[in-house]
């Protein structure tokens, strides 16, 4: 089985290492393929530059970003 979270985020820059840690933390649980899609709607702060991060560490995190708040 795989799972997929659509996460819509914006201006949550010191909140997203949190939500990735504890979204982690389910999904080992469950033991199952996962993939996390952060939709960042226009966000003005840090966001992109947290998943871009989180992107880079993890493969099962994907970005869509939107170009202004929706």
């Amino acid at each position: 089985m795989k799972l997929g979270c659509i996460l819509p985020v914006h201006n949550e820059e010191q909140n997203i290492p949190l939500l990735y840690e504890r979204l982690c933390d389910v999904v080992r649980r469950l033991n199952v393929e996962y993939e996390f899609l952060f939709v960042n709607d226009g966000s003005t702060d840090g966001t992109m530059e947290q998943l871009f991060i989180l992107h880079a560490l993890d493969p099962h995190i994907r970005i869509l970003d939107l170009s202004r708040n929706f």
